[in-house]
This record gives C-alpha cells, structure tokens and sequence, in this order.
C-alpha cells in the first residue's frame, strides 16, 4: 500500500488516499472513498522524478503517486505500463542525445563518407567505363539541343586541336578528342572518357596568340586526368541513393542520377587540382599563362550579346546547364596565372608532372 491523492475529475480539490493493488485491480481508499479499477481502465503517465506519477481512469478521475520504487512495484503488480507518450517524455534528454549524434553521424556521411565512397569506387573502375558514360551525356546534350554545331571554320578548329597536340604532355595523358560547339556562352567543359568540347563564343573572347585556349584546354585535361567528372558523377549517384533510402523512394535513383549530370558542378578542390595541371603543362612547354589572365577577366565582363553567334547568345537561345556554366573562383584563378605566368624557357622533350 502506498499514499497517493485522488482528484474526481468534477472538482479540483483532491484528498490524500491508499492504494493498493489487488487481483488485476487497483483499490483506492480514502476517507469518503472506496475503489476498485481494473487495469485496463487505467493509462499511466511517467515523467522523471520527481514528478509524480500519474494514473488516469477511464472516467476521467485521476490519482497521483510519488515516483518511487514502491509505486512503480505496485504498478507492475498489476500489469499497469506506462504509455509510449510517457516513456519518450521521460527519456527525452538521452532522445535529444541520440539524435543528436544520429544527425552528426548522417552529415560525416554527407560530407565525408560519400566522397571517400566516391573516390574508392572510381579508383577500381576501369577507365573504359569513363568513355561509355561520357558518350552518353554527349548524345543526350545534343539531342536535346543544350549546344548546337560549331560554326568555326574547320581550318580554325584543325589549328587549334594540332597546336595543343603538338605540346609536350605528361606520361600517361589521358586519351582525349576536341569538339568544338556553339554552347550559348564562353566556356568549355571535359566529359568522362576524353571528351572536351570547347565552345565558339570562348574562342571568339581568346586573345590572338592561342596561348589561353592551350590553357584552357590544359585546364580541361587535368579534369580528365584527375577523373572529375566521373567522380562527381559516381559521388552524385550515391548521394540521391541516400536520400532516396532515407526518403523510401529508391526507384528513381539511377534516372536521377543520369538526368543530374548536367547539374553538376567541380568542387574548389577539383578545380585548383585542374588550374594546376593547366599551369604546369605550359610552364613546361615554356608558354606564358598571362593570355589566359586576359581571357578570364573578359569572361568576368562578358554578357549575353544580342545575335546567336560567337559574338554573344540571343536571350534565351541556349539554357546552359550549371555544369557547363563558367567556372567558380575567377579571381583565385586570375592570381594564380598572373603569379606562374612568365613564359619560361623548356629543354627539349621536358614534360610537366602533376
């Protein structure tokens, strides 16, 4: 038997009672006062101590005991568990605790797991596969019209692609094919497996001496080099299957995935890794990287001009994806091959290793 109060329920006045437990029913007793409940009419509410504990009956009366070991061995006499309500209430600080710690867990996750996961898997795919997918985003960009054939001569295009043949390359250079489009903006972008295609309008902003696209085009090797986009590809790919997992939609993943390419876009990292490549390959070949310094601070100035010609991209002629959008860090860029960008004297046969 253990002291509780009872309150009716009608009045808000309460009176000092025993309780007791009894065969599945709980007695409570008080001065004008005597009953028996059985325990399925009986919800338990339990807080930490020292909250009372509080059995609410099927009428709406109420009857508070203290939280104690003899009251809980009481309530268990009878088969009275505390309801799910309680329980979270009662434990909410260690809920906090752990969702807490689930959160953290699920941004390493995000933020480390998956790219590491990336890296791992990209670095025990056969390149070939490199080619297969970036065939495949090629086909699917121009059949669906994101960039349009190049109007470049072809004798201006065939000078472009043997001067940076003729560069001296590191071992094992990437194998890589030069396409030249009109892509609605200066720019240019490296699929995984060798493609670089190089738009019309960056050609049009170059200075004359070609140095910058050869810098550019370096730029673009080192992305091919290094595997950037399939990496980006693989670590987009992984990201959708966890938020597709955690979501409950998993069916999507791989359509979402092959859609989401074009979304993508390098990390600061990635395109750091790609300038340098960029300004070794010329250093090495004893070719300045001032030219580019030009080239990218007129695609700072650059807008959308009124014709869709290299000149400019009529409003909404092309919708670029962010992938294909101007690279990010321009000013970061710009200082890097202002500092590297004395054109340096090469020995025969010398080769950049990045």
């Amino acid at each position: 038997m253990v002291p509780g109060r009872y309150f009716d329920g009608i009045s808000s006045r309460g009176q000092d009672v025993s309780v007791s437990a009894g065969d599945g029913t709980l007695t409570i007793d008080g001065p004008d006062l005597h009953r028996e409940i059985f325990a399925a009419q009986l919800r338990l509410t339990m807080a930490r101590a020292p909250a009372p504990i509080c059995i609410t009956i099927g009428d709406g009366s109420v009857c508070e005991l203290a939280d104690s070991p003899q009251s809980r061995a009481l309530l268990e006499q009878i088969g009275v568990a505390a309801s799910i309500e309680s329980w979270l209430h009662a434990h909410r600080a260690m809920l906090l605790c752990l969702a807490a710690l689930l959160l953290a867990v699920m941004a390493g996750v995000w933020r480390w797991g998956i790219p590491l996961a990336a890296d791992l898997i990209v670095d025990h795919v056969p390149p070939a596969w490199d080619r297969e997918v970036g065939d495949s985003v090629l086909q699917q960009l121009e059949s669906g019209k994101v960039f349009e054939p190049s109007s470049l001569p072809a004798a201006r295009q065939e000078q472009l692609q043997r001067r940076f043949e003729a560069l001296v390359k590191p071992a094992g250079v990437p194998e890589y094919r030069i396409a030249f489009r009109r892509l609605g903006a200066p720019n240019a972008f490296a699929l995984p497996g060798g493609s670089i295609v190089v738009g019309d309008e960056l050609v049009a902003l170059a200075p004359d001496d070609d140095a910058a696209l050869m810098t550019v085009l370096g730029h673009e090797m080192g992305h091919l080099h290094y595997r950037h986009g399939m990496r980006a590809l693989v670590r987009a790919t992984l990201f959708s299957a966890v938020a597709a997992w955690y979501l409950g939609d998993i069916s999507g993943v791989a359509a979402g995935a092959a859609a989401g390419f074009t979304s993508l876009s390098y990390s600061r990292d990635a395109e750091r890794a790609a300038d340098l490549y960029a300004l070794q390959l010329m250093q090495a070949n004893g070719l300045s990287t001032r030219p580019a310094v030009v080239l990218f601070q007129r695609l700072v100035d650059w807008q959308p001009g009124p014709r869709g010609d290299a000149g400019g991209a009529a409003a909404g002629h092309i919708q670029v994806p962010e992938y294909l959008s101007t690279h990010p860090d321009m000013r970061d860029r710009i200082h890097l091959f202002e500092q590297g960008g004395e054109a340096r004297p090469v020995a025969h046969g010398s080769a950049p290793s990045p």
